[in-house]
């Protein structure tokens, strides 16, 4: 495999599709002169644009083209709608004061009075004054019928249209300004000074209308310089935009004689250009995050639990916890190992000291018993320390004994002899030295090396502790 044929896997994973939609903003269709035109943005930047053929505004034809941008690798999943077409309205009302709640509840039930269309709208709105006096509120609504047909269409391409954004609701200045939105037969003019918002509609029979609104816009607002800008809608194509500019800069350049004061209008870069089509969109590209007011959607998302699916969730439900147990329980395993491993390193660090500690306390334990039994013999026998002595001045060379033991008023001495001869000549030298007779136990004789095993008793008198010493 390539290079080339290895990149290509790679981005087709899906894997790799969630990367990019974590690392890009949404995605920005619009329809423009006969095309669906689509951009990923960051910060107002175009990062890549692809555009597809749309003629024919159905269901699947949109469907079509979804999946056409997706081929040129636009393939985010969620999109951000802008809405041009024809039948976007605008609309300002006034109302009286009220609470925020009523204000609300009024909006509502006035959606389908707003714009005396036969045809259900879907109207978005936002306040633009609110004083003690009243409220000022702008609408703008596209048809349900138009709004549904985009959704449903992205629906099956595998996308989901996220919000619905008119391009009329975005201010293109900070400075007061003037919009100029073409369509086929009509324009849409529209002044925006912070919030306000003033419009008017403009035919192509009636001229020198636009001087006399942005006139009286400058005068009502006080404004002494605005900048006119120009934004293209779907149906205005290159015919269109030709006139509707032209049209505009001759009533500029008119200054004086429509009552506009020279110098008072500067036409934008894109107002000034030949057709642009795409190009005179990015102005509007780089203010989105200023549009406020989007329309309601008319296709709502299935539900994440529902009558069919509430067993999946369950089981699935089911899973995850069982994951986060294990997971739980795997992160207490290692925690426990991590700490078993410190403590075993610790023992081993310690090991020395510890025998240390073991045998100084069987020390210990010895020297005491032997107190006990020094003891013991003290109040027994007075003269066993002299009896100890007695019988080590005894042993004759040759003779090694091995233990000492008592039971009852019986001395029980083992040994080992060089030969029965020092075995005798120490017999006679322990008695002696005890004034007692001793008579032997059990002897045995090693053929080879000669030495003897032997055990001696003396019999009477208390000597000691019933004890056993070696």
């Amino acid at each position: 495999m390539n290079h080339g044929e290895w990149m290509k896997k790679m981005t087709a994973h899906p894997l790799w599709q969630r990367w990019q939609a974590w690392r890009h903003p949404g995605m920005v269709c619009v329809l423009l002169a006969g095309k669906l035109w689509a951009a990923d943005l960051k910060e107002g930047r175009f990062l890549r644009t692809a555009s597809v053929p749309l003629e024919e505004m159905t269901e699947n034809a949109v469907a079509a083209a979804f999946r056409a941008l997706a081929e040129q690798g636009m393939k985010r999943k969620e999109i951000l709608l802008l809405v041009n077409f024809p039948d976007l309205r605008l609309e300002n009302r006034k109302y009286p004061a009220m609470t925020e709640e009523e204000m609300v509840e009024t909006m509502y039930w006035e959606e389908d009075r707003l714009f005396r269309t036969e045809e259900p709208m879907a109207p978005g709105w936002e306040v633009t004054s609110h004083s003690p006096l009243g409220w000022e509120v702008h609408v703008e609504a596209v048809k349900k019928e138009t709004l549904s047909l985009w959704e449903k269409g992205a629906a099956l391409a595998g996308c989901h249209v996220g919000k619905a954004l008119p391009v009329t609701a975005v201010p293109l200045s900070e400075e007061p300004h003037f919009i100029l939105y073409g369509r086929k037969r009509s324009a849409i003019l529209i002044f925006r000074k912070d919030r306000l918002l003033r419009s008017r509609i403009l035919r192509r029979e009636e001229k020198g209308k636009g001087a006399l609104f942005m006139e009286r816009c400058l005068a009502n607002f006080n404004i002494q310089k605005g900048t006119c800008f120009f934004i293209p809608l779907s149906d205005c194509g290159r015919e269109e935009e030709t006139f509707w500019k032209e049209r505009m800069k001759e009533e500029i350049e008119r200054e004086g004689e429509n009552g506009l004061l020279p110098g008072s209008l500067t036409m934008a870069e894109n107002f000034l250009s030949d057709y642009g089509g795409w190009a005179d969109m990015e102005i509007l590209f780089r203010r989105l995050s200023s549009g406020r007011l989007t329309l309601p959607l008319t296709e709502k998302r299935k539900s994440f639990i529902t009558e069919e699916n509430r067993t999946l969730r369950a089981a699935q439900g089911l899973c995850l916890v069982s994951l986060l147990f294990f997971l739980l329980a795997g992160g207490e395993f290692l925690s426990a190992e991590n700490r078993l491993s410190a403590l075993r390193r610790e023992e081993g660090r310690l090991k020395p000291q510890k025998e240390q500690l073991v045998e100084a306390r069987r020390t210990a334990v010895r020297e005491r018993e032997l107190e006990q039994l020094l003891g013991d013999l003290e109040k027994k026998d007075g003269r066993w320390e002299e009896k100890l002595v007695l019988l080590a001045e005894s042993v004759p060379p040759g003779i090694v004994i091995s233990s000492i033991r008592q039971e009852g008023d019986v001395i029980h001495i083992e040994g080992t002899a060089q030969s029965n001869e020092r075995l005798s000549l120490f017999r006679n030298s322990f008695s002696a030295s005890w004034g007692m007779a001793a008579r032997n136990g059990s002897r045995k004789a090693d053929p080879v090396t000669g030495l003897v095993d032997f055990t001696i008793s003396l019999k009477g008198g208390n000597h000691g502790p019933d004890e056993t010493h070696e």
